[in-house]
């Protein structure tokens, strides 16, 4: 949580609105997006180009605010959080705390974006697909009761009414795998097939893997 941070942080500066938002946006290229063309010497040099302010108190500043920045990328704070953070936690005006505000606002997608991409070691799912197949010992009719329950309901359904008969009905499941996202692509977008993971499973397992993929998309979308 954003309060469990103790420490308060120093914001205070002396740049116009434009140096500041040089300063925020080189935070996030060197520290989140991994830009290796930015440096801390270059960022400084360039932020504070004007300023008044010692190099050492300089330094200072950026830290704090690569410190905020960071954890707001980090545990996915949204705007009003990242608000409601520098308030309590942070010596600034009114309008750094604004500028913070509206930075992340028009930026933390692409922060979060970048942290998932480096975190995605392989590759992706793109496509899930299953269908339920009943064993050669059921009768044609609970055949039907599968087949017309899973065009009614759904495929869980369809493993329903196979479950009752003789032989365990079971799904044929197919996941579509796509390599990794390139910079600035989310995960499978302009995506290509590179191949596919067959495998048989039970009813249970088929729901087991539904309910988990319905929980990490949820999650990923309360990401960003």
């Amino acid at each position: 949580e954003a309060g469990a941070m103790a420490a308060r942080f120093d914001l205070s500066h002396d740049l116009d609105a434009a140096h500041l938002g040089a300063l925020l946006k080189g935070i996030v290229r060197m520290h989140v997006i991994k830009d290796s063309s930015v440096t801390p010497a270059l960022l400084q040099e360039a932020a504070f180009d004007g300023s008044g302010m010692p190099p050492a108190l300089q330094a200072a500043v950026m830290a704090a605010f690569e410190a905020v920045l960071c954890a707001a990328a980090k545990e996915a704070w949204t705007p009003e959080k990242l608000a409601a953070f520098v308030s309590a936690e942070a010596e600034c005006s009114a309008e750094t705390a604004e500028a913070l505000r509206a930075f992340w606002e028009a930026n933390r997608t692409r922060c979060r974006t970048a942290l998932v991409q480096r975190a995605a070691w392989g590759e992706t799912p793109l496509r899930v697909a299953w269908r339920v197949e009943i064993e050669a010992g059921v009768s044609q009719s609970l055949r039907k009761q599968a087949s017309d329950a899973s065009d009614a309901a759904g495929s869980d359904a369809a493993a329903d009414a196979g479950g009752e008969a003789e032989g365990e009905a079971t799904a044929s499941v197919e996941i579509t795998l796509a390599g990794r996202a390139a910079p600035g692509q989310r995960a499978g977008e302009g995506a290509q097939s590179r191949g596919a993971l067959s495998f048989k499973a039970s009813r249970e397992a088929l729901v087991m893997l539904r309910d988990r993929l319905a929980e990490a998309e949820a999650a990923a979308a309360a990401m960003c």
